[in-house]
């Protein structure tokens, strides 16, 4: 893979920059400031305090109120609005409108693209271990998923520009929060092509475990929360509900990286499924019995990476992947040629999260939380995550090549989506645009690729 052509794409799309509507940007920021307001009026007049987005004021308020309250947090406004009543309900309400960030992004995509273009958003190699894109200025990579009906978007923006927001909905900063990616929006006679990779860290996982069930799965159009939920629900794959597919999708995203029932329970509650300790052990354990390659994966990966460290300057071979250490160094060697690094790594005793030492590898990297330097513990599972989302970056690389090279501005990549702008004349993009995504790369033959798209004017998700 040619990381300086694709650098330079990347300079170029940057430069490019994606079209915004400030019209519709300036009416949002419009919107909230009279929201807010007369929401910061009615929460004076109902609290009698002085300033009643003050946290120790109005903690104090809703103690005298009969209500205890310790933060003031979006988790415990939502949690104290289920038994709340009255003036105190009101006033929760009021909190939770008048602490939003709803019109961070829009106040962002002001300062940043005052000529319609947002340029700059996107920071080749910001991820340190995986070097996947990241996200700058309004963070285009962490956008609320919104509305998808196009006429009710529309219907929004229009409404927002005419300073009618507030008539027609009553959650004004909800709502803008929901139409940040409508501001993202082709101007006059162009449009707006994305298409996303279906499944990719799915189909990336079971291509380097070498799962030919999985990948069959993924040939044959098939779904693989279905293909798990038909062996979780005992019934054929077309019986599979809606509701069953959606219990099966944390697990099929989660256990892939050695999730274990704790793991696997909160995973799952992020993404509003419920699950028992007991159920999310049996789904786990079900998983690996029915996709063995991966943990099969797990193993080869731990094996070869500690046989690397101990033994410096042998390549040892982990299915798709090689491990190599030097003096400095694990450096774990992707499909693609290009190589993840990890900082002296040792082999040396852990505390195990479920209880007991064991031995494991350690390097010195970053905290995420305090964002200190410091010896980190790592796991199978989570090198097989690395090593699936660095691969899945580099598909990505990939497909952007393709898609500069088959003519069509880029202007957009978010998370595995590309994004095009285009003459509105232009019908062809979209099958020209999927096509390059398809091809699958020269260090990837046999990995299959596939990607559903659409075009519009205004960015949304599908």
């Amino acid at each position: 893979m040619d990381e300086w052509a694709l650098w330079a794409l990347d300079q170029k799309i940057n430069r490019r920059g994606i079209p915004v509507d400030i019209e519709f940007v300036d009416a949002a920021i419009r919107a909230y400031d009279t929201y807010y307001q007369d929401a910061y009026a009615e929460a004076k007049a109902i609290t009698g305090l002085d300033n009643p987005n003050s946290r120790d004021q109005l903690l104090a308020w809703f103690a005298e109120n009969g209500l205890s309250l310790e933060a003031l947090d979006k988790e415990a406004v939502a949690n104290a609005l289920e038994g709340a009543r009255g003036q105190v309900y009101d006033m929760l309400l009021l909190r939770k409108s008048l602490a939003s960030n709803a019109v961070k992004k829009f106040y962002a995509l002001q300062q940043a693209a005052p000529d319609g273009r947002l340029r700059g958003a996107f920071q080749f190699a910001g991820a340190e271990r995986t070097k996947r894109w990241a996200g700058r200025l309004v963070q285009p990579h962490n956008l609320k998923r919104g509305f998808a009906d196009p006429a009710q978007i529309e219907l929004l923006v229009e409404a927002t520009k005419a300073g009618a927001l507030h008539w027609i909905m009553d959650d004004v900063p909800d709502v803008l929060s929901s139409l940040v990616r409508a501001a993202f929006a082709a101007p006059e006679g162009k449009t707006l092509v994305v298409a996303d990779y279906a499944s990719i860290e799915s189909i990336v996982v079971a291509w380097l475990a070498e799962d030919d069930h999985l990948i069959r799965v993924f040939r044959e159009g098939r779904d693989f929360y279905i293909d798990f939920a038909q062996h979780l629900f005992q019934c054929r794959y077309d019986e599979v509900t809606k509701a069953q597919r959606t219990i099966a999708k944390p697990t099929v995203l989660g256990a892939a990286y050695m999730l274990g029932a704790k793991g696997l329970t909160r995973y799952a509650a992020g993404m509003g499924v419920e699950m028992t300790e007991v159920e999310g052990k049996k789904y786990i354990d079900l998983y690996r019995a029915q996709y063995a390659s991966i943990p099969e994966l797990w193993e080869t990966v731990t094996r070869e990476a500690k046989r690397a460290i101990l033994h410096p300057g042998t390549e040892c071979q982990a299915g798709r992947v090689t491990f190599v250490a030097d003096a400095r160094f694990l450096f774990c060697v992707l499909p693609s040629g290009r190589r993840m690094a990890y900082a002296q790594p040792k082999i040396e005793s852990v505390e195990m999260p479920w209880g007991g030492a064991k031995d494991a590898i350690t390097y010195m990297g970053r905290n995420q939380v305090t964002r200190q330097w410091e010896r980190i513990a790592t796991h199978a599972g989570k090198l097989v995550e690395n090593m699936t989302q660095a691969v899945a970056r580099d598909v990505l690389g990939e497909g952007l090549l393709a898609v500069d090279a088959a003519g069509l501005d880029i202007v957009m990549h978010v998370h595995d989506e590309i994004v095009c702008e285009v003459d509105d004349a232009r019908t062809d993009a979209l099958e020209v645009m999927q096509a390059a995504m398809a091809r699958s790369p020269s260090w990837a033959a046999d990995l299959p690729l596939r990607s559903s798209g659409f075009t519009s004017r205004r960015y949304r998700k599908d």
